[in-house]
């Protein structure tokens, strides 16, 4: 194993409440519906439409959906770092692995969440949601596939660590190894009925493993 690649929301940033928030923000505001978090976890998918078609929006206001979420997210107190996230990352760099960051999040956000918490300089590629279409993002893996491009590395010799039933099958349909983390968006259920390789429940657990 040579590039370990992880997800961003849920798996390094504790950032479900936040995501949740403007979601629900968004559900009352355009369809009069309250989201719940039972609701959220079962329907999340990362290009955000799924959600957006379970609350009954229109398809014509996804766009002014999704425009409003950025909106209301910016809103609330920035999520913050998962326990260990700056300590595992330092201690994989050490080990000589190369680490890259792979998003559905936009550039614009990211990059300020990355500045925020001061980890971007961690990571040898970060591949967000630009310049990728809707079906493009996970749980294609075209943007996995972007990543390994960049660390000049082939599926076979990295690893993909989310928090999704989404990301599990993005590295599934490139025979990558997938470890799932229990931390973050995705309902434990839903996530091994996915089959990843590993299941853990923080990111410290990562120092066993490699």
């Amino acid at each position: 194993m040579k590039a370990i690649i992880f997800d961003l929301d849920g798996t390094l940033i504790d950032s479900r409440e936040s995501h949740f928030r403007a979601f629900r923000e968004v559900g009352i505001k355009l369809a009069k519906a309250t989201l719940t978090m039972e609701q959220f976890q079962k329907w999340y998918f990362p290009n955000y439409l799924n959600v957006w078609k379970n609350l009954g929006i229109d398809e014509k206001d996804w766009q002014k959906a999704d425009e409003t979420w950025q909106q209301y997210y910016h809103l609330h107190e920035n999520p913050g770092l998962f326990l260990h996230t700056r300590e595992i990352l330092a201690y994989l760099k050490s080990r000589g692995y190369k680490i890259a960051l792979v998003t559905s999040g936009n550039e614009k956000r990211v990059s300020s969440d990355l500045e925020r918490e001061k980890i971007g300089n961690f990571f040898d590629a970060v591949v967000c949601e630009d310049g990728f279409k809707k079906h493009e993002l996970k749980p294609a893996p075209n943007q996995l596939l972007a990543a390994l491009e960049k660390l000049g590395e082939n599926p076979n010799n990295a690893v993909y660590i989310g928090d999704t039933p989404t990301d599990v099958m993005a590295g599934k349909n490139i025979k990558m190894k997938i470890i799932a983390i229990t931390t973050g968006f995705g309902l434990l259920e839903k996530i091994k009925e996915t089959k990843p390789d590993i299941v853990i429940n923080n990111l410290e657990e990562l120092k066993k493993i490699f």
